[in-house]
């Protein structure tokens, strides 16, 4: 089960890569959390080991089409797939999976 820390995370994460969009999840992990233990897909949403069975982020992204990693709409899909020499594309759609957590975690304070 996903839980408030999982998604405060998930949301630290994404706020910090869309200020600091040359550099990936896995140096945020090792670099700036300073993490032990990486997170499973590079995601603290992650549920599964193999990415493609993931669906930890449902929950933020429920599509027919896929995950917030394989879904082509999806921010982070595109965040994957922007080359990193084009940072104002890369700052949008990690600030877009940012924002897809506020949303949830303020609305849960509400229920």
């Amino acid at each position: 089960m996903i839980g408030r820390d999982e998604l405060n995370n998930f949301k630290k994460m994404w706020t910090w890569l869309s200020a600091y969009p040359a550099h990936d999840r896995e140096y945020y992990m090792k670099n700036v959390v300073k993490l032990s233990k990486a997170w499973v897909n590079s995601c603290p949403l992650s549920n599964e080991s193999k990415e493609k069975d993931c669906n930890g982020c449902k929950i933020l992204w429920d599509s027919d089409k896929g995950t917030l990693c394989t879904d082509p709409r999806a921010p982070i899909y595109k965040w994957e797939n922007t080359e990193r020499h084009y940072p104002d594309n890369r700052s949008v759609y990690a600030s877009h999976a940012a924002v897809l957590a506020m949303r949830y975690l303020r609305d849960q304070r509400t229920v």
